[in-house]
């Protein structure tokens, strides 16, 4: 190596270890970030790296005054030894000093805590380990001849620290993306099975995420992520496509309210915002069930409201809802851009004396439900009706008269679909709704009052419960004795308490009894079940499926299917999607099931 070269490489150590003290100054002014929850905490955020750097750039920099002072004489052994021995040092320390827990790449996902600072102050330990290293490597004689070699290197070693510095903020800010899809959809899409006999096939959720809750989707189970969403094959548990954003803040994710076609993440883009920042920009990303690829993409806002507000996309279509949270006026929201419509309930109507019960309201495949009490009155005149007691709008109602109204709007738009009104009864409360789980294919759902069972999309009267199977309290209908409700007919569980059998009756859509079952004992696992062709599918445990036949083949003894619970204790769910019936263990508080893995099992015919 000429002289001229050895004195560029020692001047680009003494510009890059400079440059670094400079730059390590400047990392100490950023914020701090999120820090890592991890072991070792003082070590990645910074504290052993800057020691370690400082101490190596003072040694370069007695090192460097001693060569300035004499450039044409060799340097000392020692000079050379305490010169190698800080830059061995500080290419040791920077390999265990790195911050793994602060850069997405490296960093598990349940631990992970932005820093740029705690990267940038780690990033000059690398740097003075290269400045001390390029310094020792010209630490010969420098010709005094060579001085525009000098500014180059020096120069030269400036411009890496400042490319460095340039990197680390989008280095901080990095956030891979897990994206697997299809190029087309999977062939036809199965159907839901109507009977199921074993467990097919399990899948285990990531450890580093929470399972929030599994959909059906168009070719089978949609696992909804807390960073995003899995798609399964329903006959054969294979992963379709994967849509992951494990670094990322998510605020929601699931399949649009409009049917199982799409689903929709919505995710912050810019990665330092949490979701708790009033100023978070949140972007919409909507994918194809079928195939997983993207095929919208776009701004979302997240609404604040005073008041009860929903999302239209909290309600799928294939899950009955109840509202429970309400007061006077609910506000209904498209996130995704189509607007928003009001509400009133009760006392809050401008345009009728009405009351309304927290059971009167509910939502099934896109129609919202409300049950309310009215009577004819003026409710802005004195003394105004929504400013009255209730027992005095009571008393105001059995002196007028009063009108039991059932009444569903578009959940979109909140277009009026259809009003169903008959005479009240003084003794009972507003309407109580009693929804009986999804419709089967070809019929429409019903929704139950203690008096009429009506069409959900029409709002036409059926008679698919007898009079005899009306059960009630004081108005009150007893939700748990109606676990289907469909124009098809209706499956009905009638407890005469004391020693007497528990009976399962089928009705057809006449309102006949085509069908009693009765069973050994009041399974109430099965009570909160799925009504799967002509069986009832309950959970018992985390770790048992039960199916009672309807039909009473098997002597109203349940059949038992054992399934994987996984590391989770609490109830099990079942869930209806092409091609299976879906089993897998969730805690009985909380949306998800908590960070760690989770077996989703598939039950199939």
């Amino acid at each position: 190596m000429g002289a001229r070269v050895r004195s560029a490489f020692g001047w680009a150590g003494i510009g890059v270890t400079a440059a670094a003290v400079v730059f390590g100054v400047w990392a100490f002014t950023l914020p701090p970030g999120a820090p890592p929850e991890g072991p070792h905490e003082d070590v990645r955020n910074g504290v052993f790296a800057v020691p370690v750097a400082l101490i190596t750039a003072t040694v370069v920099a007695v090192a460097a005054g001693y060569r300035m002072s004499r450039p044409e004489e060799p340097p000392p052994r020692s000079l050379v030894l305490w010169s190698a021995g800080a830059a061995a040092l500080a290419v040791l320390c920077s390999v265990p000093a790195f911050p793994a827990d602060s850069f997405a790449p490296t960093a598990d996902p349940t631990v992970f805590g932005e820093s740029e600072r705690t990267l940038a102050l780690w990033a000059v330990l690398p740097l003075v380990s290269l400045g001390a290293v390029l310094f020792l490597a010209g630490s010969a004689r420098w010709p005094e001849r060579a001085r525009r070699y000098r500014y180059g290197g020096l120069a030269a070693g400036v411009l890496v620290v400042a490319l460095c510095a340039a990197l680390v903020g989008p280095a901080a800010r990095y956030r891979p993306l897990e994206h697997t899809f299809l190029d087309a959809a999977p062939g036809a899409a199965p159907e839901v099975p109507t009977d199921i006999t074993r467990a097919g096939w399990t899948w285990r959720s990531p450890e580093s995420t929470a399972v929030r809750r599994v959909e059906a989707g168009t070719h089978g189970p949609l696992v909804v992520l807390d960073d995003g969403l899995v798609g399964l094959a329903g006959e054969t548990g294979e992963v379709l496509w994967t849509y992951r954003r494990p670094y990322s803040p998510v605020l929601e994710t699931g399949v649009l309210p409009d049917g199982p076609e799409r689903a929709y993440v919505v995710h912050a883009p810019h990665p330092q915002q949490e979701p708790s920042a009033g100023e978070t920009e949140w972007i919409r990303t909507v994918l194809d069930t079928a195939t997983g690829r993207v095929v919208e993409e776009g701004p979302f806002e997240e609404r604040e409201s005073d008041g009860p507000a929903f999302s239209v996309a909290r309600f799928p279509q294939h899950s009955p809802s109840y509202i429970s949270e309400w007061k006077e006026v609910l506000t209904f929201y498209d996130p995704f851009g189509g607007g928003e419509w009001r509400l009133p309930v009760g006392s809050s109507d401008p345009d009728r004396a009405c009351t309304a019960d927290t059971g009167g309201l509910a939502v099934q495949e896109g129609v919202v439900l409300v049950g309310a009490q009215c009577t004819d009155r003026d409710p802005g005149a004195e003394p105004r009706w929504a400013d009255l007691e209730y027992g005095e709008q009571r008393d105001e109602m059995e002196r007028l008269g009063e009108r039991a109204v059932v009444t569903g709007y578009d959940l979109a738009t909140g277009e009026l679909l259809w009003r169903d009104e008959r005479p009240g009864d003084p003794d009972k409360a507003a309407p109580i709704l009693v929804l009986g789980g999804p419709a089967r294919p070809g019929t429409d759902p019903v929704v139950l009052t203690s008096d009429v069972a009506l069409n959900v999309h029409t709002g036409e009267e059926v008679g698919i419960v007898p009079d005899h199977l009306l059960f009630a309290n004081g108005g009150i209908p007893d939700r748990s004795a109606y676990l289907r409700l469909d124009t098809g007919g209706a499956v009905v569980m009638e407890d005469p308490g004391g020693s007497e059998p528990v009976l399962m009756h089928r009705t057809s859509a006449a309102g006949e009894v085509v069908g009693t079952t009765e069973l050994s004992q009041r399974y109430e696992e099965v009570a909160r079940g799925l009504p799967l062709g002509e069986a009832m599918v309950g959970t018992q445990g985390s770790d048992t499926v039960l199916v009672i036949d309807l039909d009473g083949a098997a002597g109203g003894e349940p059949r038992r299917i054992g399934i994987d619970a996984g590391p989770e204790v609490g109830r099990a769910l079942v869930v209806p999607v092409p091609g299976a019936v879906v089993a897998y263990s969730r805690r009985d508080s909380g949306i998800g099931v908590g960070v760690g893995s989770v077996v989703v099992n598939g039950l199939v015919p």
